[in-house]
């Protein structure tokens, strides 16, 4: 797919110069930059957590305390 991307004129003379010296072109330099980057910020640097259910005696609704909250996660924390 083609797009046009304004790059700034030092950075651009970087990413040409070293496509040069690896003997690939400006493309594979881009794509590769890319990649590094998006795979930083992938699913692996990602933490899913898991909330607490809280059941209540009235459905829709939720009376919650800070204290409630930190007994909820000590008890997590304790595998409860």
């Amino acid at each position: 797919m083609r797009t046009t991307v304004e790059i700034p004129d030092l950075l651009l003379r970087r990413a040409k110069e070293k496509a040069l010296a690896q003997g690939t072109t400006l493309k594979e330099v881009v794509i590769r930059a890319l990649q590094r980057d998006l795979e930083a910020d992938g699913p692996d640097s990602m933490q899913l957590v898991d909330f607490p259910i809280i059941r209540t005696g009235s459905p829709g609704t939720v009376r919650v305390t800070n204290a409630d909250i930190e007994d909820l996660e000590i008890d997590d924390d304790a595998g409860k």
